[in-house]
Parts: structure tokens; sequence; C-alpha cells
């Protein structure tokens, strides 16, 4: 399976969804989901979870309007892919953790470390139906 089918397919069990650019966005839509991917070699792939647990997902969790995190893990080979879904209430409470650029990817040391493939940039989509 693709990654972009493996977005699709976690999309689409919740909702269906229009891709949208940041351009796109404005204050009054409403809630917005981020995607990004991320893989580690099958050796880290425990170190990098307990990352996401202890610092990473109480990070998003941390921010006001942010509606959940899911987290989730594929092992493939040698490597391990790690795909994070994120709610956001709207363009606001999502910038309250991206700052104003919400097309670049929030890096800590700890992911630089560990990541063997990290994307550098996150989809976003916009909720049209529930």
């Amino acid at each position: 399976i693709s990654l972009s089918q493996l977005r699709q397919d976690v999309i689409n069990q919740t909702t269906e969804v229009t891709e949208v650019s940041a351009l796109g966005f404005t204050k009054d839509n409403g809630l917005i989901a981020r995607t990004w991917h991320g893989v580690v070699a099958n050796e880290q792939a425990e170190e990098y979870y307990q990352f996401l647990q202890t610092t990473g997902v109480p990070g998003y969790k941390a921010v006001d309007g942010n509606r959940g995190v899911f987290v989730f893990q594929r092992p493939e080979g040698e490597n391990t892919h790690f795909f994070l879904l994120t709610l956001w209430d709207n363009l606001e409470a999502l910038q309250r953790y991206t700052g104003s650029d919400i097309n670049r990817t929030k890096f800590y040391d700890t992911c630089m470390r560990l990541l063997a493939e990290p994307e550098e940039a996150p989809i976003h989509y916009e909720l049209k139906l529930t």
C-alpha cells in the first residue's frame, strides 16, 4: 500500500474530506486534519514510540483547539513507518501549534536523531461531511 493510499484510507474511515492548501484555509474554516509521516529503523521504533508517547503527543494535546492525536505504526522490512493524524478546531488552533506557517513540520531534536526519512511538509484537510 502506498503512503498516499494509507493516508486516504485513514481519513476515509471517519469522514469525507477535501485536501486543501494553506491558502485555502481561513479563520472561518471548521475542523482541520493534519497528517504527517516519518520512518525509523526497526531497532529505533520503540524509542521513537516512547518519544511520541511522552513528548510528541502530549505536546499536541496541550495546545488549545487540538481535538485529537492518532498515531499509527507499521513495520515494513528494515523500517517502521509512523503516521500521525491530528485534528484541530480551526486554522487559529493549528497555528497555535505550528506558528504562522502551517506547512512546516515541527521537529524535536529526538526526531532528527531517530528519523531516517522525516517528512518535511505535512498535509492538511478540511472537514466537509460527518
